[in-house]
């Protein structure tokens, strides 16, 4: 691995880490000991520093467990690495199509958030674009199937997600109640600050 830039790290521990790590008891944690950086692509980035992270609890891990974990942190991330691959296909599809190559505004970079009126709306806002009638059943149908595969990936990564949360939950010992304000305070974080695409 090479880094050109500042660059945090943990070394020698397997994917079973990741998927702690992105749980919602790592991140709750986290957002409570680290320093907030600044909101980026409307998430909060923290400053993981050394004298932070090291806080952070590992709960000993059985073989199953850590399998299990591994396993889900591995599917996560092909799932959301395919997921912004899609992103990043239909955005250029966009752009060289109907751009003119020009960048994106950012109703049409989150293309999967709108229905075809709403498509052909940004379109025009954008860049003076009318799609054709004759060519309008094509994107609307192609449009259509993109957002498909788009909300497909992010039923498999949420269900992912939920999978690791639930696991690290009983890795803690948390117990109902524990849970539900933990959940609590997800929600309220996402309501008190203006978040983005997840």
């Amino acid at each position: 691995m090479y880094a050109n830039n500042k660059v945090y790290m943990i070394t020698g521990t397997g994917p079973e880490v990741l998927a702690l790590m992105q749980s919602r008891v790592s991140w709750f944690c986290t957002s409570q000991i680290c320093t907030p950086l600044r909101l980026r692509g409307g998430l909060w980035q923290f400053q993981p520093f050394m004298q932070f992270i090291e806080r952070l609890r590992i709960p000993d891990l059985d073989a199953d467990s850590r399998a299990r974990l591994a396993d889900l942190a591995t599917q996560a991330t092909a799932i959301a690495r395919e997921r912004y691959a899609l992103h990043e296909q239909v955005r250029h599809r966009l752009r060289s199509d109907l751009a003119g190559g020009r960048p994106l505004n950012q109703a049409l970079t989150d293309w999967w958030e709108l229905d075809f009126f709403a498509f052909r709306q940004q379109l025009d806002k954008a860049f003076k674009v009318r799609l054709p009638v004759a060519e309008r059943q094509d994107w609307e149908t192609t449009l259509a199937g993109w957002r498909q595969s788009h909300a497909a990936l992010t039923a498999r990564l949420i269900s992912c997600e939920g999978e690791i949360n639930d696991r690290v939950y009983t890795l803690f010992g948390l117990s109902p109640a524990d849970i539900a304000r933990l959940e609590d305070h997800a929600r309220n974080a996402m309501i008190d600050y203006p978040l983005g695409e997840a």
